[in-house]
């Protein structure tokens, strides 16, 4: 069956596309091209079959396994420039490359380590919060969410958080450039952005705090050109999607006003709330595209070798198959903590424990701070198919 999933009207409410039960009778949607640099693919909506295609080693980045091409052959020019940068992220690495990069970070990322910033994480909330309550109404994704994700994956890395307009106008030339669209992308826009963003971290190189990630990872010896990718990736990714998860949880509480009463009334809840709030509305909706590098059935559809795959997680983490009523914002739902927001196999995220307790805190603060009569005036959502979150969000109180 056909779909596109990246039509106009489905931008804003993807999830509307996904009420129709039929479309997961088999897991899989053969689709339209996100890019036209890619051909025809499979959308992924099932959430068990997502997780049988991110198990098996057989999907990968590196479509040169299957072209013979030079890696990265379908761009030129300045496309070329960008996706070679990027490549060099973790994130778009296949084993045993990607495993080597993943085991430099992952004792910074364990759950243990991860818990002792929450001090720092609550009082970084706290003050922004109490900045903006100042004032009758804030930009809550500017004033909050923004300040708050940047600093705390700052103080992880370990060093000064840099001016916030200035990181934003480049995180988020990145993650236009990222976006699965058709059309012209600003890939001199995007490639400026990674040059300035990168001399920032060298002059961050200078004096990096101690016990800290920076400085763990130069005593290993790792040069400039192997450190700049880790970190780039580390706080864009580490920015970019908390801010918009903290963005669109205060959204969905805001249309789920008993929910929010619940909370307040019970705070222990809060970790439920977060829980459901990534699978309810996940604030990245697809995972990167992989190709098969041999041709293999997926819950009785068969993919070909060469084929390519694009993981929905926003509609695997809707597939009524797997959570009764998904529609249903349910902090009491008994399945909402495996959710594929955080992907899953060898590309699970490695900020999932600081995700999670920056949500939790920061969501302790509203409730904590933001009085009964607080209310949204209006937002925008970001203009973005694969990073979802509002960039405007004016909370009156």
């Amino acid at each position: 069956m056909k779909f596109d999933l990246f039509h106009p009207d489905i931008l804003n409410q993807p999830y509307r596309a996904y009420t129709q039960s039929h479309l997961y009778e088999q897991g899989l949607l053969r689709g339209s091209a996100p890019m036209p640099e890619f051909p025809e693919c499979w959308y992924v909506i099932g959430y068990n079959e997502a997780l049988q295609v991110l198990r098996n080693p057989i999907f990968v980045h590196d479509r040169s396994r299957i072209t013979g091409l030079a890696p990265l052959a379908q761009f030129s020019g300045e496309a070329l420039q960008f996706w070679e940068k990027l490549t060099e992220w973790p994130l778009f690495l296949d084993a045993p490359e990607h495993t080597e990069k993943r085991q430099l970070l992952g004792s910074f990322f364990k759950e243990a380590l991860i818990l002792d910033l929450a001090k720092v994480i609550q009082q970084k909330s706290d003050t922004l919060l109490d900045q903006a309550l100042t004032k009758p109404s804030f930009d809550f994704m500017h004033e909050f969410a923004y300040p708050l994700s940047l600093q705390v994956i700052c103080h992880l890395i370990g060093i000064q958080p840099p001016d916030l307009r200035w990181f934003k106008s480049h995180s988020q030339a990145i993650a236009n450039t990222l976006d699965l669209r058709e059309g012209q992308h600003d890939y001199q826009e995007s490639l400026n952005a990674v040059k300035e963003l990168n001399e920032f971290f060298c002059e961050q190189m200078e004096d990096p705090l101690p016990n800290s990630l920076l400085s763990s990872l130069m005593s290993k010896g790792l040069n400039k050109q192997e450190l700049l990718p880790l970190l780039l990736q580390i706080i864009f990714a580490g920015q970019e999607t908390s801010a918009d998860a903290i963005g669109l949880s205060l959204l969905t509480l805001s249309k789920h006003r008993n929910v929010w009463q619940l909370l307040s009334d019970n705070p222990q809840l809060i970790d439920s709330a977060v829980r459901e709030g990534l699978r309810y509305d996940s604030s990245i909706q697809f995972s990167g595209i992989r190709v098969a590098t041999e041709t293999v059935a997926i819950n009785g559809t068969e993919i070909a070798r060469g084929e390519s795959v694009l993981i929905a997680l926003g509609a695997c983490n809707h597939d009524p198959r797997y959570f009764k009523s998904p529609e249903v914002f349910d902090i009491k739902r008994n399945n909402s903590g495996p959710e594929l927001s955080f992907g899953h196999g060898i590309h699970h995220c490695l900020g999932i424990h600081l995700a999670r307790l920056e949500l939790q805190i920061a969501l302790q603060a509203l409730v904590r701070k933001l009085p009964a009569s607080w209310r949204i005036e209006s937002f925008e959502m970001r203009p973005n198919r694969l990073f979802r979150g509002p960039r405007s969000l004016i909370v009156s109180v």
